[in-house]
């Protein structure tokens, strides 16, 4: 709620695998959600409760249909991005994983996704045909491994998303200032590259 408050722009939310796994559950924990003002929420097709496991491709549909019609009835389009974890788990043999991600892909969005999100799709080919084979935006993942973003947007790509990056960044630096602080007792880091602390106390002015 302060989130979605204190920006004057869309605010989606990552709700991971809906924290329910029938339809009827994950549409009223959706909608719990749209009381917050969220306008958009992540769904991945990843069965929590397993390790490596993906929703049934007719149960996610179905969670999909769930929420979108809950949303519509709510008076709310609700973008729905639909993840998808068969890269990311590296799900199934590498000579079917594309089919198979076509195949729910095109399932989901046709159940009303708005958006396929498809995180650990990182080379130019792969990402080229998902744009080319599903008929709903594109979402990739982003970081150091992935194509540039004026790659990807020449490909079609249509959304990007950092995931956890930025926060594993800033811990990555706490940890490299938190080494030079402890092993040469000197503050570098933390003085080249603060930021001034009247600007952070005005990020929190609202």
């Amino acid at each position: 709620k302060r989130m979605a408050r204190g920006v004057d722009v869309p605010v989606t939310a990552d709700i991971e695998g809906g924290y329910d796994v029938t339809p009827g559950g994950t549409a009223d924990i959706v909608c719990e959600f749209l009381g917050t003002g969220i306008v958009g929420i992540n769904l991945e097709d990843r069965d929590a409760r397993q390790d490596r496991v993906l929703f049934d491709i007719e149960q996610q549909a179905e969670r999909i249909q769930a929420v979108r019609e809950m949303a519509d009835a709510e008076g709310v389009h609700l973008l729905i991005n639909a993840r998808i974890d068969t890269y990311l788990e590296t799900i199934g043999d590498a000579e079917t994983r594309f089919a198979y991600t076509m195949e729910r892909a095109k399932t989901f969005a046709d159940a009303g996704a708005d958006c396929i999100f498809i995180p650990g799709a990182f080379d130019e080919k792969t990402v080229s045909e998902l744009v080319k084979e599903v008929d709903a935006p594109i979402n990739i993942l982003v970081g150091p491994t992935a194509l540039s973003l004026k790659v990807l947007e020449d490909l079609g790509v249509a959304r990007v998303s950092f995931g956890s990056g930025p926060a594993r960044a800033a811990l990555g630096f706490t940890r490299r200032m938190a080494n030079e602080l402890k092993n040469q007792g000197t503050y570098t880091l933390m003085m080249d590259e603060a930021i001034p602390y009247p600007e952070v106390n005005g990020l929190f002015n609202d």
